[in-house]
């Protein structure tokens, strides 16, 4: 049946179709020409109104950072998952695959998990001027890439999905949507760069590795953003500053190059340990 349908696939929460059942969520799919869905596996927190909710809650806050299957926990390293508390939605997946009708993708967050970011503070990325972030473990920490190799095998040897799709392999930005974000001067996207670029200890160390004057760079760039903060500057102008610091600052060029090949190597590395025959996929962008 799958071979002759078209792709559409619906991105969908295991509390979503726990509230249907997971056999009247699929006639529902099957109903409304769905061949496949991208269920949650590793979430982060929210907030969430679900219109078409037929129990409550209609206005869900999920569990921060948990996931929703029953992880091999002995197969992880210092950071570990925990699993959602509701053992109900912990049996969604299954369920899925026993009933067999859809093909299953897991939608699979990594970086972005501020209950880890609790828990290890010093995975954390770390702006310009040392402040931690939250919500975003630094991809250039071997624990945090650890934790997302152990996760993705873990999900891949358990189940059959079609496809793993990850989100958030490598740094987050500035601008999040965070609880209660707030600021009094324009988020440019210049602005939004700048502060989103990580500086903590092992950032430092790979780039003073690949010769990057990381150190004249970070004081530079606290310069220019307390320059930012204390006098604006228009969007264009922002912009335009955005396009020249990467074409003319060697030193933050080879920044940006060194987390690309990082965030690469990441994703080469998880290919290259999952399941075979599952396929692998990228949500290029965590910009709203």
């Amino acid at each position: 049946m799958h071979q002759t349908l078209p792709y559409r696939s619906l991105y969908v929460y295991p509390w979503d179709i726990l509230d249907c059942g997971v056999t009247e969520f699929v006639d529902e799919m099957l109903a409304m020409g769905i061949t496949d869905i991208s269920v949650a596996t590793s979430y982060h927190a929210g907030k969430f109104i679900r219109p078409h909710a037929k129990n409550p809650p209609c206005v869900i806050f999920p569990e921060d950072g948990v996931v929703y299957f029953n992880p091999q926990i002995e197969s992880y390293g210092e950071i570990k998952p925990q699993a959602h508390s509701d053992p109900k939605l912990r049996e969604v997946l299954p369920a899925l695959f026993a009933d067999g009708r859809l093909r299953i993708h897991a939608w699979t967050v990594l970086m972005h998990n501020s209950r880890i970011g609790q828990a290890y503070p010093h995975r954390l990325t770390r702006n310009a001027f040392g402040d931690p972030y939250l919500y975003s473990l630094c991809p250039m920490h071997e624990a945090n890439v650890d934790y997302a190799r152990a996760l993705c095998t873990d999900l891949s040897g358990q189940f059959p999905f079609d496809s793993l799709i990850l989100e958030t392999p490598g740094w987050l930005p500035y601008g999040h949507g965070f609880h209660h974000e707030f600021a009094q001067i324009t988020l440019t996207p210049w602005l939004d760069q700048m502060l989103g670029l990580c500086f903590c200890d092992a950032c430092q160390t790979a780039a003073k590795k690949n010769g990057i004057a990381i150190d004249e760079l970070q004081e530079k760039i606290k310069h220019d953003i307390r320059h930012a903060l204390q006098h604006g500057s228009p969007s264009e102008q922002a912009r335009q500053t955005l396009q020249a610091d990467g074409a003319n600052n060697e030193a933050l060029a080879a920044l940006i190059r060194l987390r690309q090949a990082r965030v690469t190597q990441i994703v080469k590395t998880l290919r290259a340990e999952i399941n075979p025959s599952t396929h692998l996929a990228i949500i290029p962008t965590v910009q709203r």
